[in-house]
């Protein structure tokens, strides 16, 4: 294999997960097939299982990940509205090496192999959440979180016979029926007035987590770093990792140089 053009560190610390940084190998041919040029690229952003780099096309970056489970959800997603398109994605020959030593102590379900395997995408290039935005997301998630969760009780408690329920009314674009959202939940989600936009991006989200577990995709590391808006400011999923989605497709490999005839 040709020799590195440079090493990425990617990754970063994080109290429970482990292990944590690690390194990789990006070879000439790699770094032109993923980057368009042999420099070093500039990142982006980086989570505990991924970084995020600039590419050559202003529209898309090049995720670098470990997680074959958040590929698994974005290659499993593809076609839908809530998912990033991604243009390519390999599996990097060249297996990385761990930056920092396996703790004794650590969550079964979190074990990662000793030599990981890494991947590289090349995906459509959303807008982040940051500062006071992001804690104003977090909250509403959590809000819409605790709400679902008093409605799912209530409606286990009139299943047991213990309570009513209101009539179902018809829809008027759809013409179906569905039964009708409480008076109260946009005060339960959004408890600042104007209440327009915030209920309209929490149907969004709720969109979008039902379109995805259509595809049997679990997504339950949701919060606003998770989160992404398009150039249509429409809301899509930034990473679908560390859930049990399996990655039941061949990867194809980016060697490290192509062979010679």
């Amino acid at each position: 294999m040709a020799s590195c053009s440079y090493i990425l560190t990617l990754g970063k610390r994080h109290p429970r997960f482990a292990p944590s940084t690690y390194k990789t190998c990006i070879t000439p041919t790699q770094a032109k097939e993923l980057f368009g040029s042999d420099r070093k690229p500039r990142p982006l952003g980086c989570g505990v299982y991924a970084c995020v780099f600039e590419h050559k096309d202003a529209g898309k970056v090049v995720k670098i990940t470990r997680d074959s489970s958040d590929v698994a959800g974005l290659l499993q997603g593809q076609g839908l509205e809530q998912v990033p398109k991604v243009y390519a994605h390999h599996k990097l020959v060249g297996r990385p090496r761990w930056t920092t030593p396996r703790p004794k102590l650590h969550p079964h379900w979190q074990e990662w192999p000793e030599q990981p395997e890494a991947f590289a995408l090349v995906v459509e290039k959303l807008r982040v959440f940051t500062g006071s935005e992001k804690s104003k997301w977090n909250q509403r998630i959590r809000r819409l979180e605790t709400f679902q969760i008093q409605e799912a009780q209530k409606r286990a408690l009139v299943a047991a016979g213990g309570g009513k329920t209101e009539p179902a009314r018809p829809d008027a674009k759809t013409k179906t029926y569905r039964r009708p959202m409480p008076a109260d939940a946009a005060r339960a989600v959004c408890p600042k007035k104007p209440y327009d936009d915030c209920e309209a991006r929490m149907r969004e989200l709720i969109q979008m987590k039902a379109a995805l577990a259509s595809r049997g995709i679990e997504w339950h590391d949701l919060h606003a770093g998770n989160i992404g808006l398009d150039s249509r400011g429409r809301l899509k999923a930034l990473d679908l990792g560390a859930s049990p989605t399996p990655l039941d497709r061949d990867v194809p490999e980016l060697a490290g140089r192509r062979r010679q005839r």
